[in-house]
């Protein structure tokens, strides 16, 4: 039997680990999704968001504020929360898909690349996984 050096065993654990989470990005959302999600943004979304997403009768959906409220979030937990409070006047009336491709929008206009597989309700990445860091805040 062979036994394993303390540092091959941190070493294995951390590619793990990294394996797992790149795994999870990977399956973020396509740039067809992207693509359908921006015009169904327009129709939905953009009467309250804003067509840049920036916000006004309801919060931005991209920048700063977007960031750091849904970043310590799954994408599941985006997906459910828009699903069933979305559009404002009628929520959960959209088909899933539809949902889907609007958060693919939203997550590309915030800089997050498309990959090769689809978004789904079950993707479990942080939001902070897939979109790039923010500047760290100023201090006082």
């Amino acid at each position: 039997m062979h036994r394993l050096s303390a540092p091959v065993v941190a070493v294995l654990a951390v590619a793990c680990c990294e394996e797992a989470s790149v795994s999870s990005v990977a399956q973020a959302f396509t740039r067809q999704q992207a693509d359908a999600g921006a015009k169904s943004y327009q129709t939905f979304c953009a009467p309250c968001h804003q067509p840049d997403l920036s916000g006004l009768a309801a919060p931005a959906l991209v920048g700063p504020v977007f960031l750091r409220r849904w970043g310590p979030h799954t994408v599941t937990q985006l997906i459910d929360y828009v699903r069933t409070r979305m559009p404002k006047d009628d929520p959960g009336t959209l088909p899933d898909e539809e949902y889907l491709d609007i958060v693919a929008y939203v997550l590309a206009i915030n800089g997050a690349l498309p990959r090769n597989s689809s978004l789904t309700t079950t993707t479990e990445a942080k939001l902070s996984q897939l979109l790039p860091a923010l500047p760290a805040r100023p201090t006082r």
